[in-house]
């Protein structure tokens, strides 16, 4: 209906803040020599929605692709070691996720593909460069941005494709943790998040004249999730991301505060510095902070607001909370009656007429 098909989109499109640009992108799966290909289509909308630019690439073998990220030459997607299982799936006897239908195959490699964007190959010669890194599974990219012929990435990445403990279904898993959020109790806590895998902040510099890969992990040892910055510095250089956070510094939890990330300190360091700006206390779960700027900004890159939902497992009743991104100020603190959110894992947008 706006021009793109009516075809299957990625769960994140992004603004280049250059030109105001909503990209997006979308795959299907195909087949290929007896294997799979993944198509991966790139739009590039104007503010009216109607297409500027489409490209789609061909990539060999299944991609799971849930967020992407560009700079002002390369579209950026991350390809796991993953094998899909479709027939459990067709015949009813499984569900359509991890682990039921996709493997991961920890014994693989990830690959970052950069892919050229339309205008910038035509400004220029470029290439498609992709580059092996060690196996992980990334969600969610947190930025990218190019310096000269390096092109950085900083992403969220766990250690395998493991949403919930590997041999538990779906409804056990999740079904659980609501279990144990309406059970107000902590041991499910310790017994149900040590055991899965958690997000790192992870820095991938990477050599496009060399076709290489600098890794900086772990930048920090906190769990996270649900990275976001201010969308101006989306595909630039950035100083601060803000993302859910666990409350202990090293171990396994759900996300229960907001932590505001400081990469300046990345290249000497090779560690972020971190700021807790929201703490939800021992039976509060966040959702994803959305940054907000602030009216008449000073240019601050982190002159704004964060806001988000809250969910509390003590009154089981959300909360909406807006917190000074610069730190040092009380969270006003809303709550919304009849809405529960038992699941603080939602996503979260902002425009100057209305939050989703």
């Amino acid at each position: 209906g706006v021009g793109v098909g009516g075809k299957v989109l990625a769960a994140h499109p992004h603004v280049d803040p250059r030109d105001g640009r909503l990209v997006c992108c979308g795959t299907l799966v195909v087949p290929k020599n007896g294997s799979l290909a993944t198509e991966v289509t790139f739009y590039e909308l104007d503010k009216n929605l109607k297409p500027i630019e489409t490209s789609t690439e061909s990539l060999d073998s299944f991609i799971l692709l849930h967020d992407f990220a560009f700079t002002d030459e390369y579209y950026i997607v991350a390809q796991s070691p993953l094998e899909l299982k479709s027939f459990p799936f067709v015949l009813g006897f499984k569900g359509p996720g991890e682990p039921e239908c996709i493997n991961f195959k920890s014994t693989g490699l990830t690959t970052l593909h950069l892919i050229p964007r339309p205008q910038a190959a035509r400004r220029r010669s470029l290439q498609r460069t992709s580059v092996q890194v060690p196996s992980c599974f990334i969600f969610h990219f947190v930025n990218a941005h190019q310096k000269d012929d390096k092109v950085i990435i900083d992403v969220v990445q766990t250690k395998s494709f493991s949403a919930w403990h590997p041999d538990r279904s779906l409804e056990a898993s999740f079904g659980g943790f609501h279990r144990g959020l309406a059970s107000g109790t902590r041991e499910f806590l310790d017994s149900y998040f040590d055991v899965g895998d958690t997000g790192r902040l992870v820095r991938y510099d990477v050599d496009v004249a060399s076709n290489s890969a600098n890794v900086i992990s772990p930048l920090s040892d906190r769990t996270v999730e649900f990275p976001r910055l201010n969308d101006n510095q989306w595909s630039r250089s950035h100083r601060y991301a803000y993302v859910g956070a666990s409350r202990h510094p090293t171990r396994a939890q759900p996300l229960q505060c907001w932590t505001k990330v400081d990469y300046s300190t990345v290249t000497t360091e090779g560690r972020v510095g971190e700021q807790v700006l929201y703490d939800a206390g021992e039976k509060g779960f966040v959702g994803e902070p959305t940054f907000v700027p602030r009216a008449n900004t000073s240019g601050r890159e982190d002159d704004g607001y964060l806001i988000g939902m809250v969910f509390n497992g003590e009154t089981l009743e959300t909360d909406f909370v807006v917190v000074d991104a610069r730190g040092g100020r009380e969270a006003i603190v809303v709550n919304i009656p009849d809405i529960r959110l038992p699941l603080p894992a939602l996503h979260g947008t902002y425009t100057r007429r209305v939050f989703l």
